[in-house]
């Protein structure tokens, strides 16, 4: 070992020498330049100083180039030969200035470095500057690094002697190791079916490791591994001709499936020099993800079927209960039916729940942009919710801020889901008190606020976030007290950011919640900016209730249509007393008091949705939540009660709608009584047939204003006959009939389908009578003739 280090120890001390020689000399010179700089500094610095005898100024200039780590002097004598300013050994004052004023650079000793300059003002010499710095900071500064360099440098010697020898032992020691790693490599690879491949070009000959051999099952010298990999050597192509990367998979002749990897090597002049990677039997891997696909699918068509079979017999309960409820009924009957309707509406709305969880991991959900009656919309969600609402005690308000734009556009649908969620769950675990649905403007012209607020049981800061994850409710109890799948707020919360917006809630234990929703719905360009204003009070309405968010939520609305409102909570107000307007309007829970103030034709009585008790039958009532459209009509009952009085008969030819004719295609009996009846009580008429072949045949034979047709039927579905006669009426050259899907399958492929195979419009299963009624009225007004 000694012999080995003798040449290395060698080389190190000449290095050594070498280097310090080199250094002192760099320091040297970059000592001698620093002066130089310094005095030409200094010569310019002290110039005007010199020339007005500005004394203090040439004190501060000496100061600052003394503070320099190596200054040794610096010495300025005027043009005259006096001395005018001096930093450095007294001893050496007069000497040093001396020489200035000979015009030569002091030279004190080897280890000091000067340098002298002159100062010119306007071509005029003023004085010269003279400064000198020392070396010996600098040597002393570069022994001790040459030293500390110079044993570690040797230190390093050493160390790297020891771990080369350490190497060269642990090279040699682990060669039997290095095969064990090998062996285990080769087995990994057998097992994981995975191995190596290699293209060498331009000759291109093929190099297989064993285990991809084995993968293949190929012996030889040539093996057909290019024509194994069939329509996907197009891969294999691009990769050797463009340097392309690439990993696919292709199936064998003997039905197993392969991944292939493979990428370039390219050289200086971009020419392929060999093509590599593996190749692995993933036949196992691809069976299983066929298989989870296969299960996606299932799922999914299970939903479907699901949703189909349920909302077949739901669409008869609603149909039913619908009809039911417009015939003559006590109120006792009434209220029955009207909680069968409800249970019906909770069961499909847990369905709807079921399904959009499906459609939004998916991604398939998406949204339509059409006009919509924001408060309206919110207005009709929260009054399917009354009943529940006054089974609990609770207080439901809607409050629109007088000057709300609520014409906007937007998927009407999916803001009345997110308010249905919302306000669905505020009224569930809100004992008894009240909940809110409030509207606001928002930061920017097309955002706004949806705020709902209860005063129910609220929901601890620690579980404010897990609400919002599917299955998960504030705490284990609350879904065996409650009830619920706890899928609300997550749909929510996905619809709401589908459109744009974000969800938040701020609650405390025991005093309530309130959910706000942040949404952008741009305003309906469609509505003028006078029809966005407001009108001025020109009449007012007496507003007799207990609760004071009502109160005030019935007086914006008021304020919307130019009314102003006095507000009292009970008849005995004196505001109450002295009113004099054209409308008074009392809560159902004031009515018994307000027998001291009367009750004529002003009168209208504010009664929870779907309200079962009495009422004096010669008083009108308003539903609460407020219906706007139904409020607006009570106005204009005000305005025009006096023109009413005077106004002579009608006019002999007022318009009668046309009576239409539909075509009804459905195999389920229930489902077709249900249809039938809303439309023949619409006063159409309908020809009803039970499967698709029937359907067809009469549009060959007539024509119709309305089609209503089922998917599911014997014979021919409903998008077969749709595609069959849309091609005879293309062949014939007739007016196109209206056609419209009335299905139980409800999912947006769905009615894709439908749109594809030519209908016109989507009815979804249970029906919606409001959406049928008005494709009736749209095809009855498609002619309106004027009675005789």
């Amino acid at each position: 070992m000694a012999g080995a280090l003798a040449p290395l120890l060698v080389t190190l001390l000449l290095s050594w020498v070498v280097s310090a020689v080199v250094e002192r000399s760099m320091l040297r010179d970059s000592l001698q330049l620093e002066a130089r700089t310094l005095s030409r500094l200094g010569a310019d610095l002290v110039a005007a100083p010199l020339e007005f005898e500005d004394q203090t100024s040439l004190d501060d200039t000496v100061r600052s180039i003394s503070a320099t780590a190596d200054f040794e002097y610096l010495v300025l004598v005027r043009s005259d030969g006096s001395i005018a300013a001096y930093s450095g050994d007294p001893n050496l004052r007069d000497a040093l200035a001396a020489s200035v004023r000979s015009g030569e650079t002091p030279t004190l000793s080897a280890d000091v470095l000067s340098a002298r300059s002159d100062s010119v003002v306007a071509g005029k010499k003023v004085g010269s500057i003279a400064v000198g710095l020392n070396t010996r900071n600098g040597q002393s500064a570069l022994l001790r690094r040459r030293w500390f360099a110079g044993i570690g440098s040797l230190l390093a010697a050493l160390v790297a002697a020891v771990v080369v020898l350490s190497l060269v032992h642990i090279i040699r020691g682990n060669s039997a190791r290095i095969e064990e790693d090998r062996r285990v490599l080769r087995e990994t690879g057998q097992l994981a079916r995975v191995g190596g491949w290699e293209l060498r070009m331009p000759y291109g000959k093929w190099l297989l490791t064993d285990e991809a051999r084995a993968v293949l099952g190929v012996t030889g010298e040539a093996p057909p591994f290019l024509a194994m990999l069939g329509t996907q050597s197009r891969a294999l192509v691009n990769c050797i001709d463009r340097g392309e990367p690439f990993d696919i998979e292709t199936e064998l002749a003997d039905h197993r499936w392969l991944r292939v990897q493979g990428q370039a090597e390219r050289g200086p002049t971009g020419k392929t020099l060999r093509v590599f990677g593996a190749l692995q039997d993933v036949t196992e891997h691809h069976l299983a993800r066929e298989q989870a696909l296969a299960a996606s699918r299932a799922k999914s068509q299970f939903l479907a079927n699901t949703s189909h079979e349920m909302r077949t017999p739901l669409n008869g309960i609603l149909g039913m209960t619908t009809l039911a409820l417009e015939t003559q009924l006590t109120a006792e009957q009434r209220s029955y039916l009207e909680a069968v309707v409800l249970s019906g509406r909770t069961m499909l709305a847990t369905v709807n729940d079921l399904l959009d969880l499906s459609r939004i991991e998916s991604g398939k959900l998406s949204l339509e942009v059409r006009p919509l009656d924001l408060a309206q919309v919110v207005s009709d969600a929260t009054r399917t919710l009354s009943t529940l609402a006054q089974a609990r005690d609770v207080q439901l308000v809607v409050s629109v801020p007088a000057r709300f734009e609520t014409r906007r556009l937007g998927d009407a649908a999916r803001v009345t889901q997110v308010v249905l969620n919302l306000v669905g769950n505020a009224v569930k675990f809100t004992p008894r008190g009240e909940v809110e649905c409030a509207l606001a403007d928002g930061a920017s012209l097309d955002e706004l606020v949806l705020s709902v607020r209860d005063t129910g049981i609220g929901v601890p800061p620690e579980r404010q976030d897990a609400i919002f994850e599917a299955f998960t409710q504030a705490d284990g109890s609350t879904s065996r007290r409650y009830g619920g799948t706890g899928l609300g707020l997550t749909i929510t919360r996905e619809l709401v950011q589908l459109m744009g917006g974000r969800v938040s809630i701020t609650s405390e234990v025991g005093r309530g919640s309130t959910f706000t929703v942040h949404l952008k719905l741009p305003r309906d360009p469609s509505v003028g900016a006078d029809a966005r204003l407001v009108a001025q009070p020109t009449r007012k309405a007496l507003i007799i209730d207990p609760a004071a968010t009502s109160r005030r939520a019935l007086e914006t609305a008021l304020q919307r249509h130019g009314w102003g409102a006095v507000l009292a909570s009970s008849a005995q107000d004196p505001e109450a007393q002295r009113f004099e307007g054209e409308l008074v309007f009392v809560d159902v829970c004031a009515l018994p008091e307000s027998t001291s103030a009367p009750l004529d034709e002003r009168t209208v009585v504010t009664v929870p949705f779907g309200y079962a008790g009495t009422v004096p039958t010669a008083l009108r009532t308003l539903s609460k939540p407020l219906a706007f459209e139904e409020l607006a009509s009570v106005l204009s009952s005000a305005r025009s009660r006096t023109a009413q009085a005077q106004a002579g008969p009608k006019s002999r030819h007022t318009p009668v709608p046309r009576v239409v004719d539909v075509l009804l295609a459905e195999d389920n009996a229930v489902n077709a009584r249900v249809a039938r009846a809303l439309i023949e009580k619409a006063g159409h008429r309908v020809l009803h047939v039970w499967n698709g072949a029937d359907a067809l045949r009469e549009l060959e034979t007539r024509r119709f204003d309305l089609v209503l047709m089922d998917l599911q039927m014997p014979e021919l579905d409903g998008l077969e006959v749709t595609r069959l006669w849309r091609a005879q009426e293309g062949q014939r050259g007739v007016t196109p009939m209206r056609i419209v899907a009335m299905t139980a399958n409800a999912m947006a492929s769905d009615e894709t389908a439908c749109r594809d195979a030519g209908m016109d419009d989507f009815l979804p299963k249970p029906i919606d009578v409001a959406r049928l009624r008005s494709l009736l009225a749209s095809a009855a007004s498609a002619a309106v003739p004027e009675a005789a």
